[in-house]
């Protein structure tokens, strides 16, 4: 089946999100380097976008999308157009196909949806959007395989996929991903479009890819091999760089530092996985 586009549900956001790429683009063009002023500039744009009314649109298509930018004052809904922003950016991301690029847009879209941000590190918020997505995909004109009630029950085993770290933090529980994968296999399929925009959520903070800040819970050798396959690799590879260049978009020096060593990760992934 074709890849609903986000243009069909949202009209505005990608060519605002174009937009902001060019004003980019044309800063550091003109700066050779970026100030605290570009920064400043793209956050009041995105508060002077999302009116109260553009608040509700994204609430109806991406339930949830309200209390995310509620937290710290809109942090992460900042972050959710300076990713995508970073995304249209990426030479990387050009190179996909244009199903490619659909699927990573979304998983963008939904990537930090349930990030809860009470004075600290949100470790557990990929499970949590992975499973926001779940439920809303179908809405959405994606194909699903499972009824409401099922994908419920998959949702819940994903809230429960918790424990604890050394230092009281709630982080990721990876015991449970032989029962969430099994979920998305059956609800989703493995290598549909669905199911590799669950995937791509539920795994964008699961390699250590940033030496800066490591993963709280990152994936095995044996779990790489197991849940990493061909048709979500490069998607991941581009919705990681997205989202570590999101992060140091007004900071060249890191950003180019953070593009480094998530390649070189992901080049040893590729060597591992036998790609290479």
């Amino acid at each position: 089946m074709a890849i609903p586009r986000i243009d069909d549900h949202l009209p505005e956001l990608m060519p605002f999100i174009r937009e902001l790429a060019a004003a980019y683009h044309a800063d550091e063009v003109t700066h050779a380097q970026h100030t605290l002023d570009d920064r400043e500039k793209l956050v009041m744009r995105v508060r002077a976008f999302f009116t109260p009314e553009r608040m509700e649109a994204f609430e109806r298509v991406i339930p949830g999308w309200v209390e995310m930018a509620s937290y710290a004052d809109g942090i992460t809904l900042i972050h959710e157009m300076s990713v995508l922003v970073a995304l249209v950016l990426l030479p990387e991301y050009k190179t996909l196909s244009a199903e490619q690029q659909r699927l990573s847009e979304w998983i963008m879209l939904f990537h930090d949806v349930e990030k809860k941000l009470r004075g600290k590190r949100d470790h557990v918020h990929p499970f949590r959007s992975a499973a926001n997505a779940g439920r809303t995909l179908g809405a959405l004109g994606f194909e699903v395989y499972g009824d409401a009630d099922q994908i419920d029950a998959w949702a819940r085993v994903l809230s429960n996929a918790i424990k604890l770290n050394g230092n009281g933090e709630e982080i990721p529980d990876n015991s449970y991903l032989p029962e969430i994968t099994d979920g998305i296999r059956a609800l989703f399929g493995w290598d549909t479009p669905g199911g590799l925009i669950v995937r791509g959520v539920l795994f964008h903070q699961i390699i250590d890819n940033i030496e800066e800040y490591p993963q709280a819970a990152p994936l095995t050798v044996d779990e790489v091999r197991r849940y990493i396959n061909a048709p979500l690799f490069p998607v991941l590879e581009v919705v990681m760089l997205a989202d570590s260049d999101a992060w140091a978009l007004f900071d060249l020096e890191r950003r180019a530092r953070w593009r480094e060593e998530t390649h070189n990760v992901f080049a040893n992934l590729s060597r591992m996985l036998g790609r290479a």
